[in-house]
């Protein structure tokens, strides 16, 4: 799914109309239907914004960026003040910290997973076994 695909999905997950969209993000609505569309493209500074208003965790729009699909690097935005990318190392950042967590958190959930197959496959060998006797 391009990051397009992701905003529109999210953007009606939430319950809005690309008007809505408009009204609260800033854009007009024909750059949102260019966005979601992959005809346009979107700034780091819009994705902490974009998240919110779309009801999702920021990572939703990182797992879906695409190098066509954002202007994520201050290489691609050689503008950026000194304020902006304070701004942007603190995303990056946030990022990553949200990122490690959500690996911990996963790695947490496969630890329970497996613990719970093998206590599965004690019952089975147990069960198994009294009825045996």
């Amino acid at each position: 799914m391009t990051f397009g695909e992701t905003v529109r999905q999210l953007r009606i997950l939430a319950g809005m109309k690309q008007e809505d969209l408009a009204v609260q993000w800033g854009p007009s609505v024909s750059t949102i239907s260019r966005i979601e569309n992959n005809q346009a493209k979107v700034t780091i500074k819009q994705l902490p914004r974009l998240a919110s208003l779309l009801k999702t965790p920021l990572i939703n729009l990182l797992n879906a960026i695409d190098p066509d699909g954002v202007e994520i690097l201050p290489s691609q935005n050689p503008g950026l003040s000194v304020a902006e990318r304070e701004v942007y190392e603190r995303f990056l950042r946030q990022c990553e910290q949200e990122n490690q967590a959500l690996k911990r958190e996963l790695l947490e959930k496969k630890l329970e997973i497996e613990q719970l197959r093998i206590e599965n496959k004690e019952f089975r060998q147990g069960f198994s076994a009294t009825r045996q006797a």
